[in-house]
C-alpha cells in the first residue's frame, strides 16, 4: 500500500500508510507507517494515549519538550500520554517510521 499524502495543519512532506486502526475494529490501538520526505515533518503535537516509534529506515530527528535528538534506523522512541513532540527529516533521503498509538 502506498503512503497517502496528508494535509495535516503544520505538516510538510508527510505521507501516512495506515496498517491497523478503527477501520479494523481496533478501538484503542493504531499502527501506521509515516513517510517523511526530505525536509518533511509532522506538526508539533501530543496524544491522549501513549505513542511508540520504530525507525524503519533513514535518519531523522525528534523534538520533544526536553530537546532535539537524532534518530537512526532501528531506534525506538516512547512518548508518554500528553508529551508534545515533532518528528522531522532534515536529510536528503526518505525517512520511514512505524508508529503505534495505544
Amino acid at each position: 500500500m502506498e503512503s497517502e499524502k496528508v494535509g495535516i495543519k503544520g505538516a510538510k512532506g508527510l505521507g501516512v500508510r495506515p496498517l491497523i486502526g478503527k477501520q479494523d475494529g481496533a478501538l484503542n490501538f493504531s499502527m501506521s507507517v509515516l513517510e517523511l520526505n526530505p525536509g518533511g515533518h509532522t506538526p508539533e503535537h501530543s496524544h491522549d494515549r501513549e505513542e511508540q516509534l520504530f525507525v524503519i529506515s533513514g535518519n531523522g530527528e525528534v523534538k520533544t519538550e526536553g530537546g532535539s535528538y537524532p534518530l537512526e534506523s532501528g531506534e525506538v522512541v516512547f512518548f508518554p500520554s500528553g508529551e508534545s513532540h515533532q518528528v522531522s527529516n532534515p536529510n536528503s533521503d526518505p525517512f520511514l517510521v512505524l508508529v503505534v498509538i495505544n
